[in-house]
């Protein structure tokens, strides 16, 4: 379950939010003045997100490197192009 908690209400009842997070495996959004701040997340979650952001920069990286004769603005408007395409024309 993810939800939305002020920072008051963080620093009021960190203890108990750290266990919603760690035992249950929930995600707390931590707002200042309605604006999303930071997020709690289980440890696993934050690994599996940590391990997925690495691959995509090594994937970004081989890219690169195969690419060196590209201009980089040009390689980067067929990169961004290529994920539009795949996600749908989103």
């Amino acid at each position: 379950m993810v939800r939305k908690v002020s920072a008051m209400a963080v620093r009021d009842r960190l203890g108990q939010l750290l266990e919603e997070v760690y035992y249950k495996g929930d995600a707390v959004i931590i707002e200042r003045a309605g604006r999303p701040m930071a997020v709690l997340v289980p440890p696993a979650e934050y690994e599996r997100l940590r391990a997925s952001r690495a691959e995509r920069f090594r994937v970004y990286e081989r890219i690169k490197a195969r690419t060196k004769r590209i201009p980089g603005a040009k390689l980067d408007r067929a990169i961004e192009e290529g994920v539009r395409a795949a996600r749908g024309g989103r």
